[in-house]
């Protein structure tokens, strides 16, 4: 790669375009380092540069290392294992379609507490779930109900290994949970 750009004067401008893309993906990402929040979304927007550096960066090199060593017969099986490996993607995919691939028993939980509580509700939680950002997600995504740290409403939920207690005046709703545990104001 190095080799080319030192022949090449339009490699040397691309270096010059992929380096400040680079730069401008590393300005987005790199203080998100010193924070506390790490979370995955933060850093998308930083990844579409990343993309545009490297791809100036490759996209003379890897286009003269093809014409070099294509041939009609290269091309052809090349072609061919694209669309095997798109065909065995695309079955992959179906196959998967409304299967979780990540926090089943979360998932489990969040379906199993919306069977009970209703749509807009409030569930209190101890201050412990402050950063249980997944499971609150999922409860806003899937049924609309808001979890807020307290205990002045309805609902009150607690991770099963948690060491606190639910507040009194609250009972157990008897859910085939696996991670947290609803309880009832009587």
């Amino acid at each position: 790669m190095l080799v080319y750009f030192r022949k090449h004067e339009k490699g040397k401008r691309n270096v010059r375009y992929a380096t400040f893309f680079l730069l401008l993906g590393l300005a987005g990402s790199l203080p998100l380092t010193l924070t506390l929040v790490q979370r995955g979304f933060y850093t998308m927007p930083s990844i579409a540069f990343f993309a545009l550096g490297f791809s100036l960066l490759l996209s003379k090199p890897v286009t003269a290392l093809a014409v070099e060593f294509m041939n009609e017969a290269r091309l052809r099986s090349f072609s061919l294992t694209g669309i095997i490996l798109l065909i065995a993607v695309i079955a992959f995919s179906v196959a998967r379609a409304g299967k979780p691939g990540r926090d089943k028993e979360t998932l489990h939980d969040v379906y199993e507490m919306g069977k009970i509580v209703k749509a807009k509700t409030i569930i209190g939680a101890p201050e412990e779930m402050y950063n249980h950002y997944t499971f609150e997600a999922y409860l806003m995504r899937h049924f609309e109900i808001s979890m807020v740290i307290g205990n002045s409403f309805d609902y009150f939920i607690l991770p099963k290994n948690s060491r606190a207690q639910a507040p009194h005046g609250f009972s157990p709703i008897g859910l085939e949970s696996v991670k947290y545990d609803l309880y009832k104001r009587d």
